[in-house]
Parts: C-alpha cells; sequence; structure tokens
C-alpha cells in the first residue's frame, strides 16, 4: 500500500511504503537543484512495487530466515536495478534537473 510524502528533511524527502503484512519500505531522495520542482510520485511507487516484489520473491525462498537482516544477493541486485532504472527515468525525463537520485545501501 503506497503512504506517500512521510516528511521533507532539508535537501531530502523521505517517501514510505506499507505492505498488507505491515512491512514497512521507506526511500529517502534528494532534492534537485529546483526544489519547487515535483518529484513524480508515479515513478516512485513503481520503484517500491519492485523492491515489494523482490521481498516477496525473498519470502517466498523456504531456506530465508524471516524477520532478519536480508542477506541475498539477488535482492541486492534487483534494488540496485530498480533504483538505476529509477534514476534513469529522472535522467532521461525533461523536467528533471541535477539530483533528485536515489541510491542504495
Amino acid at each position: 500500500m503506497w503512504v506517500g510524502l512521510l516528511c521533507p528533511i532539508e535537501e531530502v524527502r523521505v517517501y514510505g511504503y506499507l505492505t498488507n503484512t505491515s512491512i514497512k519500505f521507506m526511500a529517502v531522495i534528494e532534492d534537485g537543484e529546483d526544489r519547487r520542482q515535483p518529484i513524480r510520485e508515479s515513478e516512485i511507487r513503481g520503484l517500491f512495487a519492485n523492491v515489494h516484489n523482490l521481498f516477496v520473491e525473498f519470502t517466498l525462498n523456504p531456506f530465508s530466515q524471516l524477520r532478519s537482516k536480508i542477506s541475498s544477493e539477488r535482492f541486492d541486485q534487483g534494488v540496485e536495478k530498480s533504483v538505476r532504472i529509477y534514476n534513469e527515468t529522472l535522467a532521461s525525463s525533461s523536467a528533471s534537473k541535477a539530483g533528485d537520485a536515489v541510491s542504495w545501501m
């Protein structure tokens, strides 16, 4: 379930996503040079949906340990790919300025 913008903090905006099973995802997105430029929430929703699907795949693995730190190379690579696609979408957008980038830690 999409939660949306949780709060702006200095040069970043924090977005949230909550699953039906109460798993919470958060994205911290840096503001671009033009802070009045709205971030397109449809792309953030897509990012969260991809991460949610990756999480579901991880939990469906009978060897994964639930309620512990996710230590899956496939999950990490999938999130990195989703973040890269999100950033490329921003870069290709004509309204996008420098910044507004997401990174995976």
